[in-house]
């Protein structure tokens, strides 16, 4: 069943009784829904682990340059404007099949420490990523001189806009529960909800999208170094708790 904005900011008004039970909202009550959840909506975009689309995509060199810019109108790369770089790699098309060469991706201080650049290669091996905006801009250590090479992206995406109430929800499990309370959180302070409804509303709108939260985020892997080198050294039974010789 197709869902949509004008469903959920229905919803969304009558968790927080507003208007009265039984009556329907307005159109002014419904226009301020969808600024509201477009806030809702930009606010997630702002925080990685609120974001679960993630895409894998390659790129057409349009020539020999060290920086590209990424983004809807008017880039070098026409694409949606990645929020994060995650992963990136050259492709050597030449070989079948494809060859895929990591390139390492740097934060801002460590790309600011390199003194050379510019210089030609057919294999960047360093890209930073600058969220400019509406087009970010991709910078890599080494000129690509090999056109017929192409660059690979992973890149998180932003979650986009509501553009009317008859806009369709299209969302991974989770994200309607989060969203629909969320939003109703925000209607409290116009609509005048406070006390318990507001206290309310907020604590299931934060478990919710801890949910979401936990649905999008990576697994930690712990790592312990040494345990089987030289001599066999004691360890902890984590399910029992003594140390075990």
């Amino acid at each position: 069943m197709a869902l949509f904005f004008g469903d959920l900011i229905t919803d969304a008004l009558a968790e927080i009784n507003a208007p009265t039970p039984g009556q329907a909202p307005d159109a002014g009550d419904m226009a301020l829904g969808l600024t509201r959840g477009n806030m809702v909506l930009d606010n997630w975009t702002a925080r990685s682990l609120m974001q679960y689309v993630t895409r894998l995509d390659e790129y057409t060199f349009p020539g020999p340059q060290n920086s590209y810019t990424i983004g809807p109108s008017g880039a070098d790369f026409t694409a949606d404007r990645p929020t994060e770089i995650l992963a990136a790699a050259i492709v050597d098309t030449t070989q079948n099949p494809n060859v895929y060469i990591h390139i390492t991706v740097v934060p801002a201080d460590i790309w600011e420490s390199y003194t050379v650049l510019a210089y030609q290669t057919s294999v960047p091996t360093q890209l930073w990523y600058e969220t400019t905006f509406p087009n970010g801009t991709i910078h890599l250590r080494g000129v690509p001189n090999n056109l017929s090479y192409r660059l690979r992206l992973q890149t998180k995406q932003n979650l986009g806009q509501a553009a009317a109430l008859n806009t369709q929800f299209v969302f991974p499990p989770g994200y309607y529960k989060a969203f629909m309370l969320s939003l109703a959180e925000v209607l409290c302070n116009p609509f005048g909800k406070t006390g318990d409804i507001k206290a309310d509303v907020t604590a299931r709108a934060r478990l919710a999208r801890a949910d979401v939260v936990s649905a999008n985020g990576e697994p930690f892997y712990m790592e312990l170094d040494g345990l089987k080198t030289g001599k066999e050294k004691p360890y902890f039974n984590w399910i029992s708790g003594p140390f075990l010789q």
